[in-house]
């Protein structure tokens, strides 16, 4: 499975800064969503070429009453353990608010870098 958590380099706390203009960077979001959900499209292709590919996607930001220790992060995670092999959540995943990674990250990264757009 390829979980990814993606992240600004420089700390943004809420997704309302990008929103309401004080931070730059919703057209670099929305450009990096794109990439990286195209590779795990053109990783796991399906048999039907209009049925998009599933995946679990959330962010993390401040809360409405703090600001600075912050900082917005998405989580992106294929339902796939590998392409045709559902991959089932347990709950201590659920509970602790992780996912179990059965994949190396070298070989995620190494994968991910090799599905570009053609």
């Amino acid at each position: 499975m390829l979980a990814l958590r993606l992240e600004k380099l420089d700390r943004l706390v809420a997704l309302k800064m990008i929103r309401s203009g004080v931070h730059a960077g919703a057209d670099d979001l929305a450009r990096l969503l794109i990439d990286v959900l195209g590779r795990y499209d053109r990783l796991w292709p399906r048999a039907d070429e209009d049925d998009p590919f599933p995946y679990l996607l959330w962010f993390h930001q401040a809360p409405g009453h703090h600001h600075g220790e912050y900082h917005v992060h998405a989580h992106i995670a294929p339902p796939l353990r590998a392409p045709g092999v559902l991959r089932y959540v347990a709950s201590g995943e659920l509970g602790g608010g992780l996912l179990a990674n059965p994949v190396l990250p070298e070989q995620a990264a190494a994968d991910l870098r090799a599905a570009t757009a053609s």
